[in-house]
C-alpha cells in the first residue's frame, strides 16, 4: 500500500498545475495527494485504476499491479456522500495530525498560497449534498503523465472506471473541473459528460450510468 500511495502521489503532484508539476509553487507538495489521491486509495481501492508501463492494452483495477512504473490513474468513489463523511470525520483529522498541521489555528509561515489552498480543502467541512447527488452519486479524478497523453489512455481509463461503477450499481457520476480548463472540459464532453452546474471555482459535469 505504501508504494501505491507514493506512486499516485508523484503523478498527482506532477500534474496538479493544469497538467504540469506544481512543486515549484509549494513547500508541502504532499498536501496535493492528501486531498486528491490518498483518500481514494485508502477508502475505495477497488475503484482505483492505474496505467503502468508494461500494461499493454489493459487498464488495471486497483493500484500496485507490479507491472512497471505508474504513468496515470483514475480514482474515485461510488458513494460520494459516504466518502465525504469518512473524509471529514476520520481521514482528514488523522492526515492533518500526520502532516503536523492538526493544531487548532496552526498556520506555519513556511506555507505558500498554494499550500494553503490545499490545506483549506483538507480542512473543509463536508458540504451539504447537492440536489443532483442522488442521480450522480459517484465521482472520479483522472491524471496522466505527459508521455501517455493524447494516445487514448484517458478515455480507456475513464471507460474502464465507468464500466466498474455501472456493474456495481452506481446510477451516475460527476466531477469538477476548472472553468478555464477548456481542454479538460472538451475531453469530458467527448466521453458523454454534460455540464450541470458552475460557480466561481469551476464547472460540475455529470453522466448517467443507467442503461438506455
Amino acid at each position: 500500500m505504501a508504494s501505491d500511495l507514493a506512486a499516485l502521489n508523484e503523478i498527482c503532484v506532477r500534474t496538479a498545475a493544469y497538467g504540469r508539476d506544481i512543486t515549484p509553487q509549494m513547500s508541502r507538495p504532499e498536501l496535493v495527494g492528501a486531498v486528491y489521491a490518498d483518500p481514494y486509495l485508502l477508502h475505495d481501492p477497488a475503484s482505483c485504476f492505474v496505467l503502468a508501463s508494461g500494461s499493454g492494452d489493459e487498464a488495471e483495477a486497483g493500484a500496485g499491479q507490479g507491472r512497471g512504473r505508474a504513468l496515470g490513474y483514475v480514482v474515485g468513489t461510488l458513494d460520494t456522500l459516504a466518502f465525504r463523511q469518512w473524509f471529514t470525520g476520520e481521514y482528514a483529522p488523522a492526515r492533518l495530525e500526520e502532516l503536523g498541521l492538526a493544531a487548532a489555528g496552526e498556520d506555519p509561515e513556511s506555507l505558500t498560497p498554494t499550500d494553503r489552498s490545499y490545506l483549506r480543502l483538507l480542512c473543509a467541512p463536508a458540504p451539504e449534498p447537492a440536489p443532483w447527488l442522488g442521480r450522480y452519486p459517484a465521482h472520479l479524478h483522472i491524471d496522466l503523465l505527459e508521455p501517455v497523453r493524447r494516445q487514448g489512455w484517458g478515455r480507456r481509463l475513464v471507460e474502464a472506471w465507468i464500466d466498474h461503477a455501472r456493474e456495481r450499481g452506481a446510477a451516475g457520476l460527476h466531477l469538477g473541473v476548472g472553468a478555464d480548463n477548456t481542454g479538460a472540459i472538451a475531453f469530458y464532453e467527448a466521453i458523454g459528460l454534460q455540464r450541470i452546474g458552475q460557480d466561481d471555482g469551476g464547472v460540475t459535469m455529470a453522466r448517467s450510468l443507467r442503461q438506455e
